[in-house]
Order: C-alpha cells, then structure tokens, then sequence
C-alpha cells in the first residue's frame, strides 16, 4: 500500500534476493537436465553397437543414378555457384563490372 507521501509501507518491501540461493538452484537444475539427456552405461552401448552395425553394412547396389548431373559453375565474389545446363542458353566471360555496396 503506498502513503501518501508515494512511499510503500513497511509491510509490502520485498526482502533482497538471495543470488547465492539462485545460482544453487539454477546448478541443481542444470545437473537435473544434465542427468535426463545422459544414458546410462547400457544405453550408450546398445546406441553404439547399432551404430556399428548400420555403418558396417554393405550398401549394395546403389539405386536411381542416371549417371549424374550436368552443370555449369562459377565463382563469384568468393562463392561458388552451379546452374544445371538445362537451363543455360549461353555463358559469357566477365570482363569488367560495376561492385555494388
């Protein structure tokens, strides 16, 4: 409640914060989540051995390659770019241009 003078009373003064108490709790949150995004011991092994045997897999035949892809590429300002050539009528070489801010 304030007074008439725009003070608050005595009653409604929030007490200073505790930072020791909040970075306690903002640690113990964050071994919290640290312990829920861990696997144990087991689960790491059972991961890394499915891993081990997808990567250990022959691929076999590979399918739905016609043989690649025709393109045409270029470098411009230090980035390199590529068209494919379906869709190139004709190439030009730069000879002189305007740099733009």
């Amino acid at each position: 409640m304030m007074s008439a003078g725009g003070h608050r009373s005595g009653k409604e003064e929030r007490s200073a914060i505790d930072w020791h108490e909040v970075y306690r709790r903002l640690d113990a949150t964050r071994a919290g989540i640290d312990r829920a995004w861990t696997p144990d011991a087991e689960e790491t092994k059972r991961i890394l051995k499915a891993r081990a045997l997808t990567l250990a897999r022959d691929p076999g035949e590979v399918h739905g390659v016609d043989g690649g892809l025709e393109v045409v590429e270029f470098r411009l300002s230090y980035e390199q770019y590529a068209f494919e050539s379906r869709y190139v009528r004709e190439v030009y070489v730069l000879e002189s241009f305007t740099p733009l801010p």
